[in-house]
């Protein structure tokens, strides 16, 4: 099981590009960019 630092470093490395919405189950349902990972990740 992967550790809350382990998480964080994985998180960091997204560059905001949004190629991961293509494959997004939750952003293909609701198409808003709060649902999608880089959403997400724009609110840490």
């Amino acid at each position: 099981m992967k550790t809350l630092e382990q998480f964080s470093q994985e998180i960091n490395k997204c560059v905001l590009c949004g190629t991961c919405r293509s494959v997004c189950p939750t952003f293909g349902v609701v198409q808003r960019e709060p649902a999608s990972a880089r959403g997400k990740v724009a609110l840490c």
